[in-house]
């Protein structure tokens, strides 16, 4: 564990640094050791850089570093996180690392590039930003029991590995101690620390040109043709073998191996023809001249300027780019890595992968190749690591076989930065690529992911003072846009709200009629209110729930004029569904997965509630009044034609993230941008729902943000002036999430099962637990080919099979019993259009479980489906259940 909290790090690094500050001369000698000047925001890592290098990494005369030489002066003084910190800092070093295996939130295991060491790095941030076989170059430094991170980190693109690497292991080479002197071989690798990071800036900042793969310097040219008669050239163009019509007057123009080689315009009488290099301009002037004759006169030609780059250029898609894409992509890459392996590698002399693995050093080439693929894919979509499992297989390779660096990296002196060949080609995605954007994700959702906000309580009112706030501004329709300016006096009272185009004008009006009372508003109108006496101060949170309340009740007042709703109605409301929104029960539950409510006290009655949000468009939750009603509306279908849906007299809940003016307000309260719509439903008309209702919603939605997937039911009461009422939730199983529910944390079991006290009676499966699963659910697949979409079919299916067979094993090994009749009540309440088949097909499982399986005490979760090149693919983790650790472990 850590010998120091993040506190005092922070606080043995700033006294470390002041120590180093006092010592001008050393500091400044370790500065000029790096280059003289670089960009700070495109390289922020070479700042942390230098600092480390000043900090622990330069030494004095007598070989040490500031961190040495303030233990020397200070250790007695010090406290023991202290002298920890800078014994640890003093023993750092710098080097090229490998990333050999990523454990999210835990750790990285490295490969020291330069040293030829491996290394288990604690550090959880970085683990949600490198994938298996990237490399960056950063600062390591020993704990008492462990390694970590310290100092800048920077990613180096794979294709550039040699640069780096070839150089520090040379420059490593002329000095290096003996093998079994690892202190002092990691002292020798942290003297190159400014060798290698100004190795590392030249590699990001040398321009190198771009070249076609004739080795022509890619630049935009273009030929303009005045043209006689459109419709004739675009009608030669499309009976041409070398042009496909990409639009109007769009085409693409494909050379040799689907290289773009250029597209062509027609706009009126004007024909463009651009390419990416000067010798293809000409070879498509000449196949223009040669297909279009006299139809095409040439008028002049544009050469730009030779493009270049600096760095590698990365194979990547956009930051937005929706899920599909990004997997078809990752697979398409994949598939091109297979197809070039097997054809063999130009640089290989032609040879195929499967040819060069015989050799020692073969295998390694091979090895770095597939690694250089692999990491630019993973950082894509992991949907192609079945094909890369399968490729590794193939060849007779592993992931883990670890090759000598002398094996691979051979070359006596570091290779120079040579021009890069890039070509556009025109492969397709796969044709079955769906690019429908996916719904947009809400403004709350991002929200409910980080950390709730602390803001340091301001003040209330002193007695005989005002606030003033604006709202705003409006749209007012053709009157353009408004604000509404209001204060709220120390007792609590509203003053007449004031309407306002300019705040000056507002603030005039409310000051006029109260001279009496000390005047404070908001920080936006200080300027303004000055001149009339008031003062900006932090808003009261008393202020701001009633701003909040405010504008919530004319938000609803648009829709619905004359509604009135009480501020601690709101407040109420508000609470609830800030708290729904941080519990997102739509990522657990669909909404076919069906709650029977109970209400007792001001409302009374059995009602059913479906969760809204799973498929990503529509978040809240509807309450109906009666039983049956969710599979009423799944009888229903959809509007359509001249025929009306009947929709069940309910309450709905939904939460959006407009207008903006109101999601301001809700936010400052609750921390979540976001805005709650309340509407009832009766005899198939909807209204805005009343305060009564309001708080029945506010009482659910506070029920249903304590549910919690492992238990039964949920009970909640909510008091708000006369008004009083207990919910209480049956909560379903959700049965089709793939992942397993229930009381254990299996994560933390997989990674420490204790230790075997006594020899076990019976023997664990040995079957892969994704090859079980699908043995398990063989009888329920055999529709999921023929089905519009067989992955996501396949998903549903299995993880009804997943839902089945851990009920079973739950109820067999666990001390809590009645999971199977807990799932059987889940599919019971949903509509009959899947409960009925899906009934039958969990009995059959249930049944199929106990008969077949019985010996099988692995639970469950994680499950994933995966697109391969020609099937789909099964991963899901197992882990044997604590109540069979007695008979299957010998615990």
């Amino acid at each position: 564990m850590a010998t120091w909290s993040p506190t005092a790090f922070a606080r043995g690094l700033a006294s470390l640094r002041a120590f180093a500050n006092a010592e001008p001369e050393l500091s400044a000698s370790a500065r000029a050791d790096f280059p003289t000047t670089w960009d700070d925001e495109q390289f922020p890592w070479m700042n942390a850089a230098l600092m480390a290098w000043t900090l622990h990494g330069r030494e004095d005369a007598e070989g040490r570093t500031a961190a040495d030489r303030q233990l020397l002066r200070d250790g007695q003084r010090l406290s023991r996180a202290e002298r920890g910190l800078l014994s640890a800092l003093a023993a750092s070093w710098c080097s090229v690392f490998e990333v050999e295996e990523v454990r999210f939130g835990q750790g990285l295991r490295l490969r020291d590039l330069v040293l030829d060491e491996v290394l288990e790095v604690k550090e959880r941030s970085l683990t949600t930003q490198v994938a298996r076989y990237d490399l960056i170059v950063s600062w390591v430094m020993p704990t008492e029991d462990h390694l970590e991170l310290v100092g800048g980190i920077v990613s180096i693109p794979r294709p550039l590995r040699e640069h780096v690497v070839v150089a520090a292991r040379h420059a490593f080479a002329t000095h290096q101690p003996p093998a079994d002197d690892v202190p002092g071989r990691r002292r020798q690798a942290r003297r190159l620390a400014p060798f290698l990071f100004t190795r590392v800036l030249e590699l990001f900042t040398t321009e190198r040109p771009l070249l076609d793969f004739d080795g022509a310097p890619l630049r935009i040219c273009t030929a303009r043709f005045r043209i006689r008669h459109p419709a004739k050239v675009e009608e030669r163009l499309r009976r041409h073998d070398g042009f496909t019509r990409e639009g109007k007057g769009l085409y693409s123009w494909e050379g040799p191996r689907a290289a773009l080689w250029g597209s062509l315009s027609v706009e009126g009488k004007v024909l463009v023809l651009t390419t990416h290099s000067a010798q293809r301009l000409e070879k498509g002037k000449a196949l223009l001249e040669e297909l279009l004759g006299a139809e095409a006169e040439h008028e002049e030609d544009t050469l730009g300027p030779a493009k270049s780059v600096r760095g590698e250029p990365a194979r990547a898609l956009p930051d937005d780019a929706p899920p599909q894409l990004a997997d078809a992509f990752a697979l398409t890459l994949a598939q091109r890595a297979r197809a070039e392996l097997a054809q063999g590698i130009p640089a290989w002399g032609g040879r195929s992968a499967s040819d060069l693995v015989r050799s020692t050093e073969g295998r390694a080439q091979v090895l770095e190749w597939l690694k250089d693929w692999e990491s630019q894919v993973s950082h894509l979509s992991d949907a192609a690591d079945l094909l890369w499992d399968d490729l590794y297989a193939e060849l007779g390779l592993s992931r883990d076989e670890r090759i000598p660096l002398t094996q691979v990296y051979t070359s006596k002196e570091a290779p120079s930065l040579e021009p890069i060949r890039a070509e556009l080609t025109t492969t397709e995605l796969p044709e079955d690529l769906s690019l429908e954007p996916p719904p947009r994700r809400r403004a709350f959702q991002d929200a409910a992911q980080r950390k709730p906000r602390r803001k340091p309580p301001a003040p209330e009112l002193e007695p005989g003072a005002l606030y003033a706030f604006k709202l705003g501004p409006i749209d007012v329709g053709v009157d353009g846009r408004a604000s509404i300016y209001v204060a709220l006096t120390s007792d609590g009272e509203a003053l007449p709200p004031v309407f306002g185009r300019r705040d000056a004008e507002g603030l005039e009006s409310l000051a006029r009629d109260h001279v009496g009372l000390k005047r404070y508003c908001e920080s936006r109108l200080a300027r303004s209110g000055a001149t009339h006496g008031f003062a900006s101060r932090p808003m009261p949170d008393s202020v701001a729930r009633f701003r909040a309340a405010l504008t919530l009740q004319l938000h609803w007042a648009s829709a619905e004029p004359g509604l009135k709703v009480m501020p601690e109605v709101t407040t109420a409301l508000l609470d609830a569904t800030a708290a729904l929104i941080r519990a997102e029960p739509w990522e657990e539950w669909t909404n076919e997965e069906v709650f029977t409510v109970h209400l007792e006290g001001a409302v009374r009655g059995t009602r059913e509630l479906s969760v809204m949000g799973s498929g990503g468009s529509e978040f809240g939750f509807a309450l109906f009044d009666r039983a049956g009603s969710v599979e009423r509306m799944s009888m229903s279908g959809l509007p359509g034609g001249n025929v009306d849906v009947l929709i069940p007299d309910s309450l709905g809940v939904t939460l959006e993230d407009e207008p903006d003016w109101v999601v301001k307000t809700v936010k400052d309260v609750t921390g979540l941008p976001f805005v709650p719509d309340v509407m009832r439903v009766q005899r198939n008309t909807p209204r805005l729902g009343n305060a009564e209702e309001l708080l029945l919603a506010a009482a659910v939605a506070r029920a249903l943000a304590l549910a919690r997937p492992e238990e039964r039911e949920v009970s909640v009461e909510l008091n708000v002036g006369d008004f009083q009422v207990r919910v209480r939730l049956e909560i379903p199983l959700p049965l089709l999430t793939g992942s397993y529910v229930g009381k254990l944390d299996l994560l933390s079991l997989a990674t420490r099962r204790p230790k075997a006290t006594h020899a076990p009676t019976r023997s664990l499966p040995t079957k892969k637990v994704s090859e079980t699963l699908l043995e398990f659910a063989k009888p329920i697949l055999d529709d999921v080919e023929d089905s519009d979409d067989p992955q996501a079919e396949l998903f549903t299916c299995l993880a009804l099979a997943l839902s089945a067979w851990n009920a079973v094993v739950q109820d067999t090994w666990e001390p809590e019993k009645g999971w199977v009749e807990r799932a059987r009540a889940t599919l019971k309440r949903m509509p009959r259009d899947v409960r009925e088949m899906m009934l039958h097909d969990f009995e059959l499982l249930v049944e199929r479980k106990r008969r077949h399986f019985a010996d099988d005490p692995r639970l469950l979760d994680a499950l994933d489906i995966v697109q391969r090149p020609d099937d789909l693919g099964v991963r899901l983790v197992g882990v044997v259940t604590p109540g069979a650790w007695p008979e299957f472990v010998g615990v």
